[in-house]
């Protein structure tokens, strides 16, 4: 676009010097026809040196606009040399100051070293000051021990004397009155033998009539509690249903337990011959019986009922 303007002032020129070329002709033969034909002919050269200053000077023209757009390349390049010299000390001053930074945080960070070496030091000062002050603590501790442990031991000893000496008025003491004790001892030894002796008759005389008694009682109850078991089997085999695979000599031993009225609340069949099957036979019957016979006398009623069922044959 810019090459395109300064063409268009060389052509504007040129048209212009065509048509005053042009011009200066008609007039020169206006002239040459007023005038000899000796004198036309010098003319022609100077219309052509005419032409020749136009080229001339549209070569000037180009030459100037060459070295115009030299002189703008040369700005340019001058002007991006200077960029690039700004870059390079911006770059530089970065630099510099990255430097700047990193020596500053190495100076703090030595600083911050010296710091902790000094923090470091001065807790193990305190801690040493520390440590010694304990170890002296320890030591005054241990001393007063020992003589705290001393000073016990020397009481201990006194107390231990006393005590001995008071053991040995008490030992006399004792013996003087274990001597009075056994002297009344065999009195009341003797007294109390004769006394034994008549009441050994007595409990002689009475335990016999007692077990006369007892062995009659415990028959009559023996006899009730038989009945009483007799007739709690005899409604269990009532009410018990053979199993297909029940034997003969089958039996089991039976636990009860029930309440007053013969209400039953619990039952365990152990230690049976029979199998699983007879087994349940047998405390399914139980179960049926509830409530159990009532007791022939209520001396005879147990809670807790222990009995073998032996199916009769």
């Amino acid at each position: 676009m810019a090459r395109s303007k300064r063409h268009i002032p060389t052509s504007v020129l040129v048209a212009v010097l065509v048509h005053v070329l042009a011009l200066l002709m008609l007039v020169v033969g206006f002239q040459m026809s007023n005038k000899p034909r000796s004198i036309t002919q010098p003319e022609i050269p100077t219309v052509k040196a005419k032409a020749i200053d136009g080229r001339e000077l549209e070569r000037k023209e180009e030459q100037k606009r060459l070295a115009e757009e030299r002189k703008r390349q040369q700005a340019l390049e001058q002007q991006r040399r200077q960029d690039e010299k700004k870059r390079a000390e911006l770059k530089k001053k970065e630099q510099a100051q990255q430097r700047r930074v990193e020596q500053k945080e190495r100076a703090e960070q030595a600083k911050r070293k010296q710091e902790l070496e000094r923090a470091k030091r001065q807790a193990r000062l305190k801690e040493e000051k520390k440590r010694k002050k304990e170890e002296k603590r320890r030591a005054e501790e241990v001393k007063r021990q020992a003589e705290l442990k001393k000073e016990q031991q020397r009481k201990r000893k006194e107390e231990e004397r006393k005590r001995a000496e008071q053991a040995k008025r008490q030992a006399e003491l004792k013996k003087k009155e274990q001597e009075r004790q056994r002297r009344e001892a065999e009195q009341k030894a003797e007294q109390q033998r004769l006394a034994t002796i008549m009441a050994e008759e007595t409990v002689v005389i009475k335990a016999a009539e007692q077990r006369r008694r007892q062995a009659a009682l415990d028959r009559k109850l023996k006899a009730l509690t038989d009945r009483y078991v007799d007739a709690i089997a005899a409604k269990i085999q009532r009410l018990w249903r053979r199993p297909a695979s029940a034997r003969s000599g089958d039996s089991c031993s039976v636990v009860v337990k029930q309440a007053p009225g013969g209400f039953i609340q619990e039952v365990k069949v152990q230690r049976c011959s029979g199998d699983e099957g007879f087994r349940r036979s047998v405390e399914s019957a139980v179960w049926k019986a509830d409530p159990l016979p009532p007791p022939p006398d209520p001396q005879v009623f147990d809670r807790e009922l222990h009995f073998k069922f032996e199916p009769n044959n």
